[in-house]
């Protein structure tokens, strides 16, 4: 294109070089009032620009010389020509161009709307308003029959199982080892199933489904559900599971008995528990094992007798929390210890006061927005929970200024002493460590190292306080928690931080130099690594068990009888045993070099992988029964178990997918 010069029209600095610019295809008067176009054959060519817009000349590109700046980004327009090239432009992104667009499937709508969004199918195959929605974002087979939209999303499922199932094998394929969690769920249908779940290290995790309990969930029948479950997606419960966490009743450790030599690690969230229900509780009653008195579920909730309101645990002042049920009978849940019953029943009978009356929450919600500018409800907390008992005891402490004005108006006289206040005070200080810690050791980052640095600061951190009740719930939880220490933790403390003894911490224990060959031996044997460094290729027959010498051809008979006389006073051992103790002499000499300061080798590495793999919490199971009580709610609650198990799975998935 010949360029354009007229001595009051000029090229515009830095933009007319530019394809996707205005000024590429224009002249600028110096006044700015006015453009004129460069091609020279344009019958219209000069243009007013006042104020500054260039629509006009944009409608004039458009319009006469065919022309669209809006899309234009990718090409360049030859205007004498009236060709386009490919062209980079140089154009400023817009910020749409930063977000990811999903090219999904109509499969993956539908799994989406039946797993996260929790749509029945024939909700999804009803609506007017999803079938229309469905359409526009061009899906054009949608379909109208329920049966048909859960077969399109349980083929879906069934896709991305077998997906997970090739990586897991090729992770075993490359070395690689694994953990389980699992635990018993009852559905609202009072069906029974065992939720189980795979770990890797890191953040790594599979949910390998729900699976229907028929029958007593003995000991033997639930580790036999397991083993299938672990053998469907290609892994031998002994040979590639490191360990497997559970919680601390009896039945879970008779499975961790039977599952041996598979390690078992015991749930230390659970042991928390146990242990605030030691201090809080009446001593004597049957708490340890009772399963209601979950307070490690992250989406657990805590509701009052009525059910009028629900507040979540995570954020007391969370006014959108989900709501939850639990069904525990309040005369099965266990007693206060005598010291805080009167004082907790105090302030049940306060909070209820006022949650039961309109007219008095109005009175008290008076003085709180006029001290905290908003309202601050009273919580009633649920018997079979410690966790909301702490959220209860927090927020009455909070507002029992406001609590004492409004008795005042009420003419309602105060019960509570100053030493009952100190008391609440006390409690709820100690209780707040032991909440946070529960909540950070139920993350995913979270491994044996990270909890038990953790687990040491709340200990010392209750010392501090020096109270009564903070002095208990420290031996408490000092108590349980090493109640279930195991070598796990010793071991990877070792292959951490080159220490046998930690006896500076509150959770101060020691394991021997042997303690530790001896584990990593029995480790690597178990786990069967293929050929381990220092190794030799062997078999397991003795070398004495056969007699028979094939005599060469110069030897005689006598050299024959002198060659199996002195096989037969070979003692009797065998290639595996030199194997063992050329794998035990390599694990001497990785230890000592690490000791030294140099690297883990090897072995060394390989089984500090392997413990990482190990939890210190089950509450990834729990996490599953979180989502399978949303699946299987009262709407949906004649799901079959094969459905609700590949919804379970989707909904898991599609969560670990935006993590």
């Amino acid at each position: 294109m010949s360029s354009i010069t007229e001595t009051n029209y000029i090229e515009v600095p830095g933009k007319s070089s530019q394809v996707n610019s205005i000024w590429h295809y224009f002249l600028k008067e110096s006044t700015g009032a006015t453009a004129k176009c460069k091609d020279p054959e344009c019958k219209k060519p000069i243009l007013k620009t006042s104020g500054g817009s260039t629509k006009g000349c944009r409608d004039h590109l458009k319009r006469i010389h065919n022309v669209d700046l809006d899309i234009i980004n990718l090409t360049s327009v030859d205007l004498d020509s009236g060709r386009q090239r490919e062209h980079a432009s140089k154009k400023s992104k817009r910020i749409t161009d930063y977000l990811s667009v999903k090219h999904d499937t109509l499969q993956i709508a539908y799994a989406r709307m039946a797993a996260l969004d929790g749509l029945s199918f024939q909700v999804m195959a009803n609506s007017y308003d999803i079938r229309a929605g469905l359409k526009s974002r061009g899906f054009s087979e949608v379909l109208s029959s329920p049966n048909a939209i859960k077969s399109k999303v349980r083929k879906f499922a069934q896709s991305l199982r077998d997906n997970d199932r090739k990586e897991i094998m090729q992770l075993n394929e490359q070395g690689t080892k694994f953990s389980i969690t699992f635990d018993e769920w009852t559905s609202m249908r009072n069906r029974r199933y065992l939720s189980v779940i795979l770990l890797g290290k890191q953040q790594q995790f599979w949910n390998l489904g729900l699976v229907p309990i028929l029958g007593s969930a003995t000991a033997e029948n639930c580790l036999q559900l397991v083993d299938e479950k672990i053998t469907s997606v290609g892994l031998n419960l002994h040979k590639d599971i490191v360990a497997i966490i559970t919680d601390g009743s009896s039945v879970m450790k008779k499975i961790g008995r039977d599952a041996a030599p598979t390690f078992q690690q015991l749930c230390l969230a659970h042991g928390i528990q146990l242990a605030v229900l030691d201090v809080l509780y009446a001593k004597g009653e049957n708490v340890g094992d009772t399963d209601n008195l979950e307070a490690i579920d992250e989406n657990s909730s805590f509701s009052d007798d009525e059910g009028s309101e629900f507040v979540e645990y995570a954020s007391p002042d969370d006014e959108n929390a989900e709501t939850d049920f639990d069904l525990t009978e309040e005369s099965d849940a266990p007693s206060l210890n005598p010291i805080l019953k009167p004082i907790i029943d105090k302030i049940r009978s306060t909070v209820k006061m006022f949650r039961r009356s309109p007219k008095k929450n109005e009175i008290l919600q008076n003085y709180v927005k006029s001290e905290f500018q908003k309202e601050l409800n009273l919580i009633l907390d649920c018997r079979t929970r410690w966790n909301s008992l702490a959220a209860m005891i927090e927020r009455f402490h909070l507002i029992r200024t406001c609590i004492k004005k409004a008795f005042i108006d009420l003419r309602v006289a105060t019960n509570f002493e100053e030493q009952e206040f100190n008391y609440i005070f006390q409690v709820m200080e100690a209780l707040k460590p032991i909440r946070a810690a529960v909540e950070v050791i139920c993350n995913r980052e979270s491994n044996l190292i990270t909890t038990d640095a953790a687990l040491n600061l709340v200990i010392s951190k209750l010392r501090a306080q020096k109270s009564s009740v903070s002095l208990e719930l420290a031996s408490s939880i000092k108590f349980r928690v090493m109640e279930r220490r195991t070598e796990l933790t010793k071991v990877l403390r070792y292959l951490h931080n080159r220490v046998y003894a930690n006896e500076d911490e509150e959770l101060a224990d020691t394991i021997t130099r042997t303690e530790v060959q001896n584990f990593l031996k029995k480790m690597l044997t178990r786990t069967r690594i293929g050929t381990v460094v220092g190794d030799e290729e062997s078999n397991d027959t003795p070398a004495n068990e056969d007699f028979t010498v094939q005599p060469s051809a110069a030897a005689t008979f006598k050299d024959e009888l002198n060659e199996i006389m002195k096989k037969a006073m070979t003692p009797p051992t065998t290639e595996k045993s030199k194997k063992s103790q050329t794998l035990l002499t390599t694990l001497r000499q990785e230890m000592k070099l690490f000791e030294d300061g140099g690297t883990r080798g090897y072995n060394l590495s390989l089984i500090y992988d392997y413990l990482l793999t190990v939890k210190p919490t089950s509450v990834e199971s729990e996490r599953a029964f979180s989502v399978s009580g949303y699946v299987c709610n009262k709407f949906r609650s004649r799901l079959s178990d094969s459905t609700l198990d590949d919804l379970c799975y989707l909904k898991s998935y599609f969560k670990r997918s935006a993590e």
